[in-house]
């Protein structure tokens, strides 16, 4: 019988790394057959292959405490390394951390996961019971570790209902700007220049600095900022911030900018106010819908008018020549 001190462990820091970037991607349920034929070719390619999977399978097996999720075995059933369907993020981490020398770069794939949404709103349910809602053209990252949970809002936005977990804070990052909370709802927005928090339910501290957080926002309260302007913070029904998941925009004595900012991250186009327009603001609901109704509402509102190009959408106020 092998001990566990027999396992030859001198293996090529190369070979190791390949055999995590194989046990990362044979975890996703959408590994195609190909994936695995090849991954078969590697693995008796060479003993010193063999073993340096056999080491990250090890050390994961050792470090997480829940039970391996099995794919009901058949007569032809595959190896166990072939029938694992997921892995907790936590205790990969620290598997991956005994195999000295992997990357971080493939240490974060292995915890973390990526959501986009499309033309459709999404909605995501984490292991910690925490929910995330995507509004259109939005992508997140989430890693949920055993200190901290954390997601990067790489564009769009979300809507988060977290579940309190004093142990584990649960922070929010777009860019140098961040929310950070233990357990609360709230809305927040990230596209080119425009930045916006909206606070449902508890409190969130808020960093639009990359630095310590500089404001603080209770439930009713939402934080605004465009471009490289000056933050401000004005009081908001949540029902109206977070009206988007049933396809309505709401508005309360907003800036013209903030709703093309908006209304560009449903067109092809991007919404452009001309500078005689800046000053106007919109209270008001608007349906999502195409571009062209979408732009008709706003004109009933609103003393402007619009012009199409081939590469923007342009807003100028009716007394602008």
């Amino acid at each position: 019988m092998t001990t566990h001190s027999e396992v030859p462990t001198e293996i090529r820091p190369d070979i190791r790394e390949r055999a995590l970037t194989w046990f990362v991607q044979l975890q996703d349920e959408a590994a195609t057959e190909d994936q695995w034929l090849s991954f078969q070719d590697w693995l008796e390619a060479d003993g010193a292959h063999r073993r340096a999977y056999a080491l990250v399978e090890q050390a994961w097996a050792v470090t997480d405490q829940t039970p391996l999720a099995i794919k009901p075995a058949n007569d032809d059933s595959p190896p166990l390394w072939r029938r694992r369907s997921f892995m907790r993020g936590a205790g990969v981490a620290a598997a991956l951390a005994l195999t000295a020398g992997l990357s971080p770069q493939l240490i974060e794939m292995a915890t973390s996961q990526s959501y986009s949404a499309d033309e459709t709103p999404m909605t995501i349910d984490l292991e910690d019971g925490s929910r995330i809602y995507l509004n259109r053209a939005t992508d997140i990252r989430v890693r949920l570790g055993r200190n901290k949970r954390s997601v990067v809002l790489k564009e769009g936005e979300a809507a988060f209902d977290v579940a309190h977990d004093p142990s584990r804070p649960f922070e929010v990052r777009s860019g140098h700007r961040s929310v950070r909370v233990l357990g609360t709802a709230f809305d927040m927005v990230s596209h080119d220049d425009m930045f916006r928090v909206s606070v449902a339910r508890g409190a969130v501290a808020v960093s639009t600095t990359g630095q310590d957080a500089d404001f603080h926002l209770a439930a009713g309260q939402q934080l605004n900022q465009l471009r490289k302007a000056p933050a401000d913070v004005s009081e908001v029904d949540p029902t109206r911030a977070f009206a988007w998941r049933h396809g309505v925009l709401v508005y309360q004595d907003r800036p013209l900018g903030e709703v093309a900012a908006d209304m560009s991250r449903y067109f092809e186009k991007p919404v452009v106010v001309m500078p005689t327009a800046t000053s106007l603001r919109f209270t008001g609901a608007l349906k999502v819908a195409d571009e062209a109704t979408v732009l008709d509402k706003l004109d009933d509102y609103l003393p402007i008018r619009v012009e199409r190009s081939a590469d923007q959408i342009a807003i100028y106020a009716l007394a602008e020549h």
